[in-house]
């Protein structure tokens, strides 16, 4: 692929976050009397919104019996307290290293935007990016409204543009911005869920990207 900007998601993509997601989601099940669950389910349900998949989960908000509000905040809370000790995925930091003087690097995380920061900050990788688009609130759906304005608002050729991401939204998302796709199996969807999408390629590790983009 002949490409000029790479669109990275985050959580599951760059940061390998998914034991210490399922830990948090299993903690707050068993608080709220549901049972635990192991991670094929997780990664079987896991969606976009994410009230979806707690609903999936567990979690019982038709009947009110459970309050998707505090648990976000819950899982804000304790999701922050023990990030930094998630580590960065094989090869990723390679990766970057390998195109971000050639191409347009680009994060697009379903993270606050603030938060988003302090954790590039940590693993000492913002220096690779250009743009880092982040969410306003741990409440919207996802991360299309801000890819789209931003794509709306900079002039950026999107045939030449790819989202790499591990999960179906990461497709959906660059189905909305009319660019290509790249699906990471290791994140927290399943590698089924993703090759279900008929994205341009699922990848196993990031350094499989070096024969793919030019």
């Amino acid at each position: 692929m002949q490409l000029n900007n790479i669109i990275f998601d985050f959580n599951g993509t760059i940061i390998d976050d998914v034991d210490l997601c399922l830990k948090i989601l299993n903690k707050m099940l068993v608080m709220r009397n549901h049972k635990p669950i192991g991670k094929k389910r997780y990664k079987e349900i896991f969606k976009f919104p994410i009230i979806d998949y707690y609903e999936l989960a567990g979690f019982d908000f038709k009947n009110n019996k459970d309050n998707y509000q505090e648990l976000a905040i819950m899982f804000q809370n304790s999701y922050h307290d023990e990030c930094n000790s998630c580590p960065l995925y094989d090869n990723a930091v390679e990766t970057f290293k390998r195109y971000y003087k050639t191409k347009r690097l680009i994060i697009l995380s379903a993270t606050i935007t603030d938060e988003l920061k302090k954790q590039l900050d940590y693993y000492c990788i913002t220096k690779y990016f250009k743009d880092i688009l982040g969410i306003d609130s741990i409440f919207v759906k996802g991360k299309i409204d801000v890819a789209k304005r931003f794509f709306t608002q900079n002039d950026i050729d999107l045939d030449k543009t790819v989202v790499i991401g591990d999960t179906d939204h990461d497709f959906e998302v660059s189905k909305e911005l009319g660019c290509h796709s790249i699906l990471f199996s290791q994140g927290h969807q399943d590698r089924k869920i993703l090759e279900s999408c008929h994205p341009d390629r699922v990848i196993d590790n990031l350094s499989e990207l070096w024969d793919i983009i030019q």
